[in-house]
């Protein structure tokens, strides 16, 4: 090879296909800036939104929780004396992620531990289908729930990754003979 290879056209050929940082008219930083600019911002600006919603929702629930009467809930298997004409009531609440916290998600079980995003909202979870549950109770006009349950479940782990948690909440209800 005396040099015509380079002469004939190829090596640059393999910068523009290859290694396009090396032109003339664009470099490292402003793919850099762009990158940053169409991926990082919409990015942060989803994760700004998420944390909006999750706040309200949380602050929804404290205000409906402080709000609701309150009947009795139990994990009792058998009634108590003075209570009767059983119904079987349920309520379940579908919660889903936003693809940040999924990223958040992945990395931390890469990682390893607790992951404290998943506990959040399990536990958002279990309120809101406890406060439905809630009022469930109190429109059949019941004083007690006994054989309190909670059941939970991925969705959308077809692929993998789960998109989302369902939690279902059921008991029976009972009423207070009079």
């Amino acid at each position: 090879m005396d040099g015509k290879f380079f002469q004939s056209g190829w090596w640059e050929f393999i910068q523009t296909t290859f290694m396009p940082w090396t032109l003339d008219k664009i470099n490292l930083w402003s793919i850099l800036q762009n990158w940053l600019f169409l991926t990082l911002l919409p990015a942060f600006i989803f994760w700004i939104i998420a944390r909006v919603m999750s706040y309200r929702h949380a602050r929804s629930l404290a205000v409906r929780e402080a709000m609701t009467p309150r009947p009795h809930l139990t994990t009792l298997k058998h009634p108590p004396e003075g209570y009767g004409n059983p119904v079987i009531v349920s309520a379940n609440v579908v919660i889903s992620h936003s693809k940040t916290r999924v990223f958040a998600i992945l990395w931390r079980r890469m990682i390893g531990g607790n992951i404290p995003i998943l506990e959040r909202m399990v536990n958002r979870a279990r309120r809101e289908a406890i406060l439905r549950l809630e009022e469930e109770i109190t429109a059949r006009h019941a004083d007690l729930l006994i054989n309190l349950r909670f059941t939970s479940h991925n969705i959308g782990t077809g692929s993998g990754r789960s998109l989302g948690i369902e939690v279902v909440a059921y008991g029976t209800a009972l009423q207070k003979r009079h």
